[in-house]
């Protein structure tokens, strides 16, 4: 199976967890998240699993600090976010690059 259609049936299953997710939070399942939240941290949940695929240190770091910030009541890290979180983020990343220098 080619890159480009593994890419595809990837992003597909994806926006169609999306889509149960919305559809399960406005059942009620799902307190708390609206539909911008679940929209946005379906699409940066993408972006992590890609970012793991691809052993991209900010790709994975950066998404776990948006999702963080998209969802920082749910999580009780308002405190926290949003500068320390993409301080953090941008801090890891340049310190993974040190530490392992032939990864993107």
């Amino acid at each position: 199976m080619g890159r480009r259609k593994t890419r595809n049936i990837f992003w597909g299953i994806l926006f169609l967890l999306g889509a149960l997710a919305l559809l399960l939070g406005k059942l009620g399942y799902l307190n708390g998240m609206g539909f911008w939240s679940v929209f946005i941290s379906v699409i940066l949940a993408g972006f992590l699993i890609n970012g793991i695929l691809r052993r991209s240190f900010g790709g994975i770091l950066f998404s776990l600090a948006m999702l963080i910030i998209i969802n920082d009541e749910l999580l009780h890290m308002e405190a926290i976010t949003p500068w320390p979180v993409l301080g953090a983020a941008l801090l890891g990343t340049i310190g993974l690059h040190f530490l392992f220098p032939g990864r993107r």
